[in-house]
């Protein structure tokens, strides 16, 4: 499809009648739904992998270590390319590679094909979705803001509960890299279509309605984009909201590696534990609706501070409690607290420190994730062996996000204050 078709139909879609910023939403949904997807559905391939390549379970998992780094490590460099750019061409520059670094791993034979195509492409096609998605909708709405980011990420939660059933289903019938080949091709078509309607703002749509179709944002100097993004993240404010984070995500990072086991070794049961990861994706996308709503009614920063706060307490509780009706029970109100924490972060962003350098600043704060996610399994599992059970790890974790809580507090204080 070329520009001028592109711009027809991004026209008609603006004289429906219903406001654009819905068709910005349904496209970041379904970049989302794309990115997380694919993250999540990577254990399902993970024995498979293990088969085909005889390599221990240790170095297999470096495909998804090394794709996390690119990922968020990648973001903040992505982030600052995000807001000089036009923004609808660099999601379908990230739809692209996502696509490619699938299908390569689905046809190159080796283990550092499969890293370099899966873990490098695929890795900087998720980079580019994943801040895009979190930052584009924040642009085109003030008064229902949360809830137009609890709708768009949202896709993330669908993507996990979708695309790993699907991926054991065409995994049994066709192997798994015909499956890669498979997923990657549906990937294509839905991203195409998101790509299509996608726009920067409603400025950059309004500009694009006059002229030959080309969005593109006003150039402003790299150096001078970087000393004002600098300004801001150098701030004690935005220090305390990257550290705030990094805590508040410690028990997510955990569960992702060790919720299952925990479950297993405190008698619970495997299966059990199983079914609390299922729950987990289906009360976070629930979270992420409730959550947006809230954050509209309330301030943003309220509903991350609650969130962190009972997140932490939740965590406390898995950790002690040995029941299976209880952890699932528990892990309800975690799935849907963290969506509080995460899915309003550049929300938060945005309401403290504007929307100027807003996918620069997210890119930034997702350094966090990254460090987290790579530190804090591995002193879970440290902790596991010293101990012989999860329990103080889960607490230490609830701690560090209780903590969390306070930490973003202070944030809010110190941006608030007067100058």
């Amino acid at each position: 499809m070329g520009p001028l078709a592109e711009q027809h139909w991004r026209r008609r879609l603006a004289d429906s009648g219903i406001y654009y910023g819905w068709f910005v939403v349904l496209a970041s949904f379904v970049g989302q739904f794309a990115a997380f997807g694919t993250i999540y559905s990577f254990g399902v391939f993970f024995g498979h992998i293990v088969d085909a390549f005889g390599l221990s379970h240790a170095n297999t998992a470096v495909v998804y270590s090394f794709q996390s780094v690119v990922i968020y490590v990648g973001g903040a460099v992505l982030g600052i390319v995000i807001d000089r750019y036009d923004v609808r061409r660099l999601f379908g520059l990230g739809s692209v590679l996502l696509v490619l670094g699938m299908a390569g791993a689905s046809q190159l034979g080796t283990f550092t094909g499969v890293v370099l195509s899966y873990g490098l492409v695929a890795g900087v096609g998720i980079g580019l979705l994943y801040v895009i998605a979190y930052t584009a909708p924040v642009r085109w709405f003030e008064r229902r803001r949360g809830l137009a980011l609890g709708v768009a990420t949202a896709g993330g939660g669908l993507g996990i509960l979708t695309m790993a059933p699907l991926s054991s289903w065409l995994i049994a019938r066709l192997g798994w890299q015909t499956a890669y080949l498979y997923l990657s091709t549906g990937l294509f078509v839905v991203l195409a279509l998101a790509t299509v309607v996608l726009a920067e703002s409603p400025d950059a749509l309004a500009d694009a309605s006059s002229s030959n179709g080309d969005d593109t944002l006003p150039a402003e100097s790299l150096r001078s984009q970087l000393s004002g993004a600098w300004k801001v993240a150098s701030s004690p404010a935005f220090g305390l909201v990257l550290v705030g984070y990094l805590l508040g995500y410690t028990p997510v990072y955990v569960f992702q590696v060790h919720l299952v086991e925990h479950a297993t070794v405190a008698g619970i049961g495997r299966s059990v534990g199983v079914l609390a990861v299922s729950v987990w994706g289906v009360a976070n996308v629930v979270g992420k609706l409730s959550t947006g709503h809230a954050a509209d009614r309330l301030r943003s920063s309220r509903v991350v501070i609650g969130s962190a706060l009972v997140l932490g307490a939740v965590t406390i509780g898995i950790g002690l409690v040995g029941r299976a009706s209880v952890l699932l029970g528990l892990m309800t109100v975690f799935a849907v607290t963290h969506a509080g924490l995460g899915a309003l972060m550049s929300v938060l962003i945005s309401d403290l420190f504007g929307q100027e350098y807003l996918s620069t600043l997210f890119g930034f704060a997702g350094l966090a994730f990254a460090l987290t996610g790579s530190v804090a399994p591995y002193l879970a599992g440290l902790s596991y062996d010293s101990f012989g059970t999860y329990t103080p790890a889960f607490v230490a974790a609830g701690l560090c996000c209780v903590l969390a809580s306070a930490v973003l507090f202070a944030a809010t204080r110190i941006e608030s204050r007067p100058a």
